[in-house]
């Protein structure tokens, strides 16, 4: 039989196995209760977290309620942050610099316009990417409904780039 290759990209030796992940969400503002509780089924269940923050003090906030587990979070940015605009930009750049050593990931999302700026997007991950080790690994998203051809076009450009990478949600 053919062999598994488990080599990872440069920079990002800080993967390790894949971690069954649960969705870590306040769904009710200002209830901690609800994350307390979630705190004890995910130590319970050792399961790794997967988050959603808009801002980085919100992100500092939920971070507190995670137990300890070997899989750093994950955390999805919001919708709207947009990689081709200057305060998309500086606002990941924000949770790289301020999560490094914490975070697996950030996840943003593609936009349609992006299949005709591929170098600009290039040039944009390039920016926001930690320039050190332990910083999260920013993918890009497959959600804006890309033709494929470009975001595999767009995902090969990303590939020399460390702490660069892209993903698909199959949950959808």
């Amino acid at each position: 039989g053919a062999a598994l290759d488990t080599t990872l990209p440069s920079g990002i030796s800080h993967l390790r196995a894949p971690a069954v992940r649960g969705l870590f969400q306040r769904h009710v503002t200002g209830d901690d209760a609800i994350l307390r509780l979630a705190q004890l089924r995910f130590a319970e269940y050792g399961m790794a977290a997967e988050l959603y923050a808009d801002i980085p003090q919100q992100l500092e906030r939920e971070l507190q309620f995670l137990p300890q587990h070997p899989a750093l979070p994950v955390v999805h940015l919001d919708r709207n942050v947009n990689l081709l605009r200057e305060d998309g930009q500086s606002l990941v750049g924000a949770f790289v610099r301020q999560f490094s050593g914490r975070l697996l990931g950030l996840v943003i999302h593609d936009r349609s316009e992006m299949a005709a700026q591929i170098q600009e997007v290039v040039s944009a991950m390039k920016k926001v990417t930690g320039e050190h080790p332990g910083s999260p690994v920013v993918f890009l998203e497959y959600a804006a409904g890309m033709a494929p051809e470009r975001f595999v076009e767009l995902a090969q450009r990303l590939a020399g780039i460390d702490n660069a990478g892209v993903c698909i949600d199959i949950g959808h």
